[in-house]
């Protein structure tokens, strides 16, 4: 018969485990993003690592000035919600008809998954 490892041994071994598979872990999340063809691929995100508010603005600011041109009249709002980033731009002149782009940007990914101009 075999003896019985000891508790710390078995601690030990479930140490080591632990360590290897945080190791991994940490080794994939720090892949860097590659361009692919012109088109920017974002890297899979962890669970709990969320798309900055610098960064959706920057989404939707790179869509609105292709196709509002001048953002000047424009005031941005963007709120993170369950569905993900709301960037909307409203009329800075609230005696103005009309309105900007409001967008709906995912949160993980930082892909546009909703637009809407108003004119």
């Amino acid at each position: 018969m075999t003896p019985e490892p000891k508790a710390n041994e078995k601690m030990t071994v479930h140490f080591l485990l632990l360590s290897f598979v945080l190791l991994i872990t940490a080794c994939r999340a720090a892949e860097p993003k590659q361009d692919v063809g012109g088109e920017r691929v974002i890297d899979d995100r962890s669970i709990t690592e969320r798309l900055s508010r610098e960064d959706a603005l920057r989404e939707a600011k790179d869509d609105a000035s292709r196709v509002y041109k001048d953002l000047s009249q424009y005031r941005v709002e963007a709120t993170l919600q369950e569905d993900g980033w709301h960037v909307d731009y409203v009329l800075r002149d609230d005696l103005l008809d009309g309105g900007g782009a409001h967008y709906l940007i995912d949160d993980r990914t930082g892909q546009i998954l909703r637009k809407k101009y108003e004119q």
